[in-house]
């Protein structure tokens, strides 16, 4: 007897135990965009503007968290990016000289912030220029002949961005998310692009300049899925709370010696 009793207060207590279990409350934003460059021709004249104008800043709606729900663990910004992307790599020679090959390791995609500034006065930045993006590997290498410039042979070739991450706001400031309504979040993003190059050009990477490389960014196809999620321990239900303490009670009864 005195096992079956001590199984069923484990059993209670482990019962019980469920409802403390972390919880999840999240709210999920998407975003989209298409960014281009303008457009010139051979002779650098604007054929068509693009529709990228600096970046995009983006306002989102946060629903505080309520408290009834019980307490707030931590928070976390999750955010998964993908798209694909465009360059050009632009290889002068107008002295017609013989130049080497070069390789261009190209990585592009896009930078973004996460922001809320309606907290310690200044605002406070919760991910900080962080990039989100992919890497197109290619050859350049130039004719004999001269000319003003020459067209890497994968100008236009696509490349892709597979981006996922999350981002934990510090315990501290876990006070400024809780309460009722809704706080403004700012989403801002702009374009990024880091190149480099194998050997180094010989003229280096001005535009125009004798066996210079110059590689640009012609497009950016993106969207962005952006969740706000709220981790908790759920208040325990009232249910649970007689099955702890029947527990208690269950462990305090002792078999009675035989005489």
């Amino acid at each position: 007897m005195k096992k079956l009793l001590t199984l069923a207060a484990l059993s209670a207590f482990s019962f019980s135990g469920v409802s403390h279990a972390q919880s999840v409350v999240y709210q999920t934003f998407n975003l989209a965009y298409n960014w281009s460059g303008d457009t010139y021709d051979i002779n650098g004249n604007l054929i068509a503007p693009g529709t990228y104008s600096g970046g995009e800043l983006d306002t989102l709606a946060v629903d505080l968290f309520d408290t009834s729900l019980g307490t707030l663990d931590s928070l976390e910004f999750c955010v998964d990016l993908t798209g694909t992307f465009n360059s050009m790599a632009d290889y002068y020679n107008p002295l017609g000289q013989s130049l080497p090959t070069v390789n261009v390791t190209n990585e592009q995609g896009v930078s973004f912030w996460i922001r809320r500034n309606d907290i310690f006065g200044s605002g406070y930045t919760y991910v900080n220029n962080e990039q989100a993006t992919g890497v197109q590997n290619f050859s350049v290498s130039s004719t004999a002949a001269p000319g003003a410039w020459v067209m890497s042979p994968d100008d236009y070739a696509t490349g892709t961005i597979n981006y996922s991450n999350g981002f934990f706001a510090p315990g501290s400031h876990l006070q400024y998310w809780e309460g009722t309504g809704s706080v403004d979040v700012d989403f801002q993003s702009v374009i990024y692009q880091l190149v480099s190059y194998a050997p180094p050009p010989p003229g280096g990477t001005t535009p125009g300049a004798q066996g210079a490389i110059n590689t640009h960014w012609e497009d950016v196809d993106w969207s962005a899925e952006i969740t706000v999620k709220y981790n908790y321990t759920p208040v325990p239900e009232p249910g649970s709370l007689f099955l702890g303490l029947l527990g208690l009670g269950l462990l305090t009864v002792r078999r009675r010696p035989r005489a």
